[in-house]
């Protein structure tokens, strides 16, 4: 039986799953370390880990098969995730550029020792793993980048629509009050002029009375009729306040 020889790039990929904790150690230490990633401070290990497992799973395929291509859905499925959640865990797009840079770099430097202690990984092996991990981690900082810019945007319509629709709820009401203001205006105006005709008509009674004690009966009849009117006027003026929505309308005194 012979031996199927390892491919060099095959070797690196079990290399990174080997020392995945460790790396996934280093980065985390580097990414609490580094003061420009202020999001980073508020959140637990398991929290920060996140989604690297699966990029790095996602790294491991692309080295397995030695094409990017063809592992790429899953990539950026891992990449949207994770874009997403730290989106919602309040990082800023630099910090989870910075983030996977740092990433990025863990990786440079767990090639670099491999092919130290690696005789068969060539330069040549070396560049182009070197390149699917650039391309692969370019990947999945555009696509998170992509997500986050995303879910932005859909919050700012989303705030946009609430915005709007408070807008015309507001214009609504205004009108409303204008409405109602122009509508008590030209009540408090009828009201006046009903007064008024009642105080004229009522003083006249009392004149006709205090002039020709004779006609007392005609002033009485004319009196009669304008405190009707007003009983009229004051009910339609309870039906009023009842219908503006006052809790408390108008209360008439006994007089």
């Amino acid at each position: 039986m012979i031996d199927t020889p390892v491919r060099p790039l095959r070797k690196f990929y079990d290399f990174i799953r080997e020392h995945r904790v460790r790396l996934t150690e280093q980065w985390i230490k580097a990414v609490f370390g580094d003061v420009d990633l202020v999001g980073a401070d508020k959140l637990t290990y398991e929290q920060l880990a996140d989604h690297l497992p699966g990029i790095l799973d996602g790294l491991c395929a692309a080295l397995d098969v030695e094409d990017l291509d063809r592992v790429e859905p899953a990539i950026e499925r891992d990449a949207r995730s994770h874009g997403l959640v730290r989106w919602r865990q309040g990082y800023r797009i630099e910090e989870l550029v910075r983030e996977l840079d740092l990433f990025h770099q863990a990786l440079a430097d767990a090639l670099e020792k491999f092919a130290d202690q690696d005789s068969t990984f060539t330069r040549h092996h070396e560049g182009r793993a070197r390149r699917l991990v650039a391309e692969t981690l370019s990947m999945v900082a555009l696509t998170s980048i992509k997500e986050v810019v995303s879910e932005r945007n859909r919050k700012i319509d989303e705030y946009t629509g609430r915005l709007e629709r408070a807008n015309h709820e507001l214009t609504l009401k205004q009108r409303l009050v204008s409405d109602l203001y122009e509508s008590r205006m030209q009540i408090t105006r009828s009201v006046v002029h009903d007064l008024r005709n009642f105080l004229n008509a009522f003083s006249i009674a009392l004149q006709l009375v205090s002039r020709a004690p004779l006609k007392a009966d005609v002033a009485l009849t004319m009196a009669t009729r304008q405190a009707a009117d007003m009983k009229e006027l004051v009910d339609q003026m309870v039906e009023y306040s009842v219908v503006l929505g006052d809790a408390a309308p108008l209360t008439l005194e006994q007089v």
